[in-house]
């Protein structure tokens, strides 16, 4: 009896060993993968961005999108006003011509910024709006700046001048940020 157990014993696993080679786990696990792959997602987003959720959606409207495209230019523009002065400010003396062509820039610059503030915002661009304050502010410092260097022909202080230039670009870049943030929110692209 006891050799019967002990037959049994080592013969069962053996079996089930013998019986588990013969299957083809290779072609189960493509097949398994065929039905993943076949299968409808879900739990996953229809869409695949916000602008396309957004435009199901309806959030934004023509007044956004109108706003949004005139803020767009305002950016573009101001920027390359920006860019025109930028090597004015590397060099430690500048000529009469060169800062009244920077006093120009920084006018047309102000003048854009006014403008647009005319213009009734939607409430999604108050923080650009409250941006762009900030920025209006340092472009008037320097410009302030400019014409006491032009009156009195003081370079020296054209260092200070450099400082002010930069607080502008940085402010002009936070204006462009915040202006992408409300773009992806509402799908104004």
């Amino acid at each position: 009896m006891c050799s019967r157990a002990t037959f049994l014993t080592m013969m069962l696993p053996l079996f089930f060993l013998l019986s588990g080679c013969g299957m083809n786990p290779q072609a189960d696990l493509v097949k398994n993968l065929e039905a993943e792959q076949n299968k409808p997602a879900d739990n996953l987003a229809l869409h695949s961005n916000n602008t396309d959720q957004n435009k199901v959606r309806g959030l934004q409207t023509n007044e956004l999108q109108s706003f949004a495209s005139e803020v767009g230019y305002y950016l573009a523009q101001s920027g390359e006003l920006l860019r025109e002065i930028s090597p004015y400010f590397d060099s430690p003396n500048l000529a009469p011509g060169e800062l009244q062509h920077i006093e120009a820039a920084l006018t047309a610059f102000e003048t854009q910024s006014e403008q647009l503030q005319a213009l009734t915002p939607p409430p999604e661009f108050n923080g650009f709006f409250q941006v762009q304050m900030s920025t209006l502010i340092e472009a008037r410092a320097l410009s302030d700046l400019i014409t006491a260097v032009a009156d009195s022909g003081d370079m020296s202080q054209l260092a200070n001048g450099r400082i002010y230039y930069e607080n502008v670009v940085m402010s002009h870049k936070l204006m462009e940020r915040e202006y992408l943030n409300v773009s992806e929110e509402h799908g104004l692209y």
